[in-house]
């Protein structure tokens, strides 16, 4: 039905429960493709004995680690429909049926779910975690950067799910499944405690944010104001 593309880092202690969450609240015959680091020997082994789909990148996870592990993940899946997901969230029972019959109502690519946590994403503006038709993908791609290509890859990491949802608004192919509750476990929603792999991504907040402002023309993007800049201090795309 899905494919489930999970970017890890030296968090294994998020393994089982992220894996318990989604069996227990998504249909049968949607799969779990867990991205490792070579060398995150602790992860990896939690995501081999979790039985779920477990593939090491050629890469070590410097710069863009996380766009470019979504990337592989889509090339290497076939399911009709991806969901961006990541270790730090937990699925509640009918969450996909939701989303799916958002799809089909609007005749949308890119489902944004809700985190339950972000203002903006609860108000529907973008989604931190969204499910892209892959047709859509492999005809027009996700970002500004042709058919195939599901992230940008100059971002390091933030800015990126920003860019998926509104270049798909820009196109008439976006909504917002406000039923579809993906709930984010995350430092800023004091729900999850600060660690290495939250602080990775956090170290290019600024540099990832010009991008997405310089890349904004793409899609007709006029820009943040000033108080928007602040609130997006606190709607960071996070793994």
């Amino acid at each position: 039905m899905i494919d489930v593309l999970v970017p890890v880092l030296a968090r294994a202690r998020n393994v089982a429960p992220f894996v318990e969450s989604f069996r227990v609240a998504t249909p049968k015959g949607s799969q779990i493709h867990f991205l490792c680091s070579p060398g995150d020997e602790e992860e990896i082994a939690a995501c081999q004995e979790s039985g779920e789909h477990t593939l090491i990148m050629e890469w070590t996870p410097e710069r863009s680690d996380y766009p470019r592990k979504m990337n592989f993940g889509f090339s290497v899946t076939e399911q009709p429909w991806i969901l961006l997901g990541s270790d730090d969230i937990e699925f509640t029972p009918g969450w996909l049926n939701r989303a799916l019959r958002t799809a089909k109502d609007t005749k949308a690519s890119v489902i944004a779910t809700n985190d339950m946590a972000n203002r903006q994403v609860m108000s529907g503006q973008f989604g931190t975690h969204s499910l892209v038709r892959r047709a859509y993908v492999e005809e027009q791609g996700a970002s500004m950067d042709g058919p195939g290509v599901l992230i940008h890859e100059g971002y390091d990491h933030n800015f990126c799910d920003r860019e998926l949802c509104h270049v798909a608004e820009y196109r008439g192919l976006y909504a917002f499944s406000e039923g579809s509750h993906v709930r984010h476990r995350h430092p800023h929603w004091k729900s999850a405690r600060m660690d290495s792999t939250y602080k990775k991504g956090l170290r290019t907040f600024r540099e990832d944010q010009a991008l997405f402002l310089s890349r904004g023309h793409l899609w007709n993007y006029c820009g943040m104001s000033e108080p928007e800049k602040a609130r997006g201090e606190r709607s960071k795309s996070q793994s």
